[in-house]
């Protein structure tokens, strides 16, 4: 089930690329008569969720010092001198692409301004966990970061906690969908798609009722999204139950 949600996310446009088939390895022929439990596997590991969560460090800040250190980090980022463009040349082979494609995903050095809106931002949400929007602003810094476990967790908890009729949580649910499906494919949690089996059914029964978008249309094309990966896993899991 979990590469045929590989493929369901890769399909929908979530993931980058499907994941490599794994190399055929040695047949086991020898078994234990009772072999141990699999140990229990999610795409954040509970020491993870710990670190992430983690709130033993805080700051008390206003709402307007936390506006403001996104905006000067925001700043900081624009003042950037660009990159210079790399002069077209022949195509480019796969591994030439796998190994740019591996740059692209390691984490930014940050400045401070961009170090100092992530700590506002993570005390702030400590302190005020029920505020959806700045959870989300920080998710998504995370994510700009290439942070990707602090982005998918964030973006989760957005998209569970945030009301159904606010539509920030079908929005933070995308996200997530984006960010998990980076941690399956590139970084090779396959249990990431486990969670996405679980979760994507019930996220689309909450958040995209025909009721509710037809009261909140902006949120259409979240949903239509959202849609494309439920239908993806019903359609992969039928063909899986039909082999």
């Amino acid at each position: 089930m979990r590469a045929l949600v590989a493929f369901g996310l890769f399909a929908a446009g979530c993931a980058a690329r499907p994941p490599a088939p794994p190399e055929p390895g040695v047949v086991q022929t020898m078994r234990h008569e009772t072999p141990p439990p699999p140990a229990p596997e999610r795409c954040l590991a509970p020491e993870v969720r710990a670190r992430v969560a983690d709130c033993s460090v805080t700051r008390v800040l206003t709402h307007a010092e936390v506006l403001a250190a996104l905006d000067a980090s925001d700043r900081a980022v624009v003042a950037r001198p660009p990159k210079a463009e790399e002069p077209a040349s022949r195509a480019k082979s796969s591994n030439e692409l796998a190994e740019e494609r591996r740059r692209q995903l390691i984490p930014m050095d940050l400045v401070p301004e961009q170090i100092e809106a992530v700590s506002a931002l993570t005390s702030w949400v400590c302190a005020h966990p029920e505020d959806d929007v700045i959870t989300f602003r920080l998710a998504r810094l995370h994510f700009e970061h290439r942070r990707f476990e602090e982005a998918s967790f964030f973006f989760a908890r957005v998209a569970e906690h945030a009301p159904a009729s606010e539509d920030i949580a079908p929005a933070a649910f995308v996200r997530w969908l984006e960010t998990v499906s980076i941690l399956g494919v590139d970084f090779g949690r396959v249990s990431c798609f486990d969670e996405v089996d679980e979760k994507v059914r019930p996220a689309r029964e909450r958040l995209c009722a025909f009721d509710l978008v037809a009261l909140h249309p902006d949120r259409t094309q979240a949903c239509t999204m959202i849609g494309r990966v439920n239908y993806d896993v019903d359609r992969l899991r039928l063909i899986e139950g039909t082999n």
